[in-house]
């Protein structure tokens, strides 16, 4: 029977909740709880991203105000992941 891998600093799960196959879904090495956290921290990441992709859009119009504006949102989107 499979372990959960998941890990985080001293605390390994090691969780035998694998229950995910009855939904075809390949969950890979982390039980059910984790394997949906990874999923959601990914989704948070590209929507994190998108939104600072925008910012730099805007970045691209013609004016050193909105230059400086826009690249500070980009740059305070993407340190949102970093808390």
């Amino acid at each position: 029977m499979m372990r959960c891998t998941f890990k985080q600093g001293q605390y390994n799960c090691g969780s035998y909740a694998f229950n995910l196959w009855k939904e075809d879904i390949e969950q890979g090495e982390y039980c059910d709880h984790h394997y949906w956290q990874d999923q959601a921290q990914k989704a948070r990441a590209e929507e994190r991203e998108a939104c600072a992709l925008v910012c730099i859009d805007i970045a691209n119009k013609p004016s050193n105000v909105v230059l400086g504006v826009a690249i500070n949102c980009a740059t305070a989107i993407r340190a949102m992941g970093q808390a």
